[in-house]
């Protein structure tokens, strides 16, 4: 063990500090302090406020507009969408019902989506 070592003060500097200075380098620390706690949620309100839209809503949205007229061109299904969570999910809802086979997409460059006409089975009939 060994005894502590004299502290040696710096009396190189003997500006005289104003308590205005001194009060500015103090929130000047406060502030830097501060850059390093995570922001306030209330920060984020103004870019993540945006409506969120289901994709099984979007798939209902789609059927019934089908079920309506029955062939619709693909650009019409996007037609009322506002905003991008609404696009995504419009978008996603028809690769759901294409993968469903529940829609079908006709044509290359001008698509038309169809609904698929579902077979019923008869009650009480049974397969030759």
């Amino acid at each position: 063990m060994r005894s502590p070592e004299p502290i040696r003060f710096d009396r190189s500097y003997r500006e005289a500090i104003s308590p205005d200075k001194l009060g500015a380098a103090y929130l000047s620390a406060v502030g830097r302090g501060k850059r390093f706690l995570p922001p306030k949620p209330e920060a984020f309100s103004g870019i993540v406020s945006h409506r969120i839209v289901s994709v099984a809503s979007r798939i209902v949205g789609v059927l019934r507009s089908l079920r309506r007229c029955g062939a619709e061109r693909y650009e019409e299904l996007y037609r009322d969408c506002r905003g991008r969570s609404e696009l995504v999910a419009t978008f996603l809802a028809v690769l759901e019902l294409v993968k469903g086979k529940r829609i079908r997409l006709e044509g290359k460059h001008d698509s038309v989506v169809k609904l698929v006409e579902r077979q019923r089975k008869l009650p009480g009939r049974g397969e030759a």
